[in-house]
């Protein structure tokens, strides 16, 4: 059923169960129009990551240890005043 409202909203002819929403042409505003059509039919979506979500980007490595010869310390904690 869900397969048949993406394509619906997508206006495609067919989409499979491994396609991708966003790959597809999906958008936020389709992704709105998926869950009320979705709704209308009988079946809830509820937000959180799914099919529908974007992949989420890495997130940042922390920072590499300064050592005593970098020109912006050893990366202590600053502990004067300003």
């Amino acid at each position: 059923m869900l397969c048949e409202t993406f394509a619906e909203v997508l206006h495609l002819p067919e989409v499979q169960a491994d396609d991708s929403f966003f790959a597809l042409g999906g958008d936020s505003i389709t992704a709105i129009q998926v869950v009320s059509r979705a709704r209308t039919r009988g079946v809830t979506l509820t937000p959180g990551r799914s099919s529908t979500t974007a992949p989420r980007r890495p997130r940042r490595a922390p920072p590499r240890a300064r050592g005593p010869g970098h020109p912006r310390g050893n990366n202590t904690p600053h502990r004067g005043g300003r």
